[in-house]
């Protein structure tokens, strides 16, 4: 699956994986809410976007241990642009509630 080993190929999978993963939870998560299983409780507002988006930004690790793996290091190199600049929208969407 992986056999080129450049920035780019890093760049596209560090920005795909998140978004696809965060949908792919939201639908697990509104199938379990529709069955009356996870409810939010006494949770705070935005408590379900904030996991969410940081299990999403989390899933980058995968394709960083197949790069890892298969020594892919510019791969990596473009896995981590995406990754931080998520991770610094995060922290300016939700740093005020989770700090």
């Amino acid at each position: 699956m992986f056999r080129n080993d450049n920035i780019w190929l890093g760049i596209i999978v560090g920005l795909i994986i998140p978004f696809v993963g965060y949908a792919i939870i939201q639908t697990l998560f509104e199938g379990l809410a529709s069955l009356s299983e996870a409810t939010g409780g006494r949770l705070s507002d935005n408590f379900r976007e904030r996991t969410l988006g940081v299990l999403a930004i989390c899933l980058n690790i995968i394709p960083l241990q197949i790069f890892q793996r298969r020594k892919h290091y510019q791969s990596i190199r473009g896995l981590i642009f995406p990754t931080v600049a998520y991770a610094i929208l995060w922290v300016v969407l939700f740093g005020k509630d989770v700090l």
